[in-house]
């Protein structure tokens, strides 16, 4: 047990930045929380919609966050990206409470999540924001988290 504690911390710090990837298995209509409402936002006139997924497993990392964007593909679908914690994992506590969003022309939609990470040294969650930029042109999520 010890050994894999540590290679989740080491696995955790390297990662620490979040990791923004295409859409897979997580991103399936199932695992967006309930009920919606509470669990989802639209930006720029419903160009962008965020929603908070959860997996259920792994159940210390099991919150993701989705994001549809622009730009739209030939057959007029969205960008599809999730972010998570580390490649394979999400986050261990995820909400749009006190969800902070802001537009900059020359940078883009920034957005401040409230999340937690696990630790398993210490058996706590450790609360923290997901901060992310997404470039409405491109469709390019910048993504880190900031501890509390």
């Amino acid at each position: 047990m010890r050994i894999l504690s540590l290679a989740f911390c080491l696995a955790a710090n390297a990662s620490w930045g979040a990791n923004v990837q295409l859409c897979g298995e997580e991103a399936g209509a199932a695992n967006i929380l309930q009920p919606w409402e509470a669990h989802s936002r639209t930006f720029a006139n419903g160009r962008v919609r965020i929603a908070i997924l959860d997996t259920s497993e792994p159940a210390a990392a099991a919150f993701y966050l989705l994001v549809l964007s622009p730009p739209r593909d030939d057959f007029g679908q969205p960008s599809c990206q999730t972010i998570g914690f580390a490649p394979g994992m999400g986050y261990a506590e995820m909400s749009l409470t006190g969800l902070k969003a802001t537009y900059d022309a020359g940078t883009g939609l920034m957005l401040d999540v409230a999340s937690a990470v696990h630790n398993p040294e210490t058996s706590l969650d450790e609360p923290g924001v997901l901060s992310i930029t997404l470039n409405l042109a491109t469709g390019e999520i910048s993504a880190r988290d900031i501890g509390s």
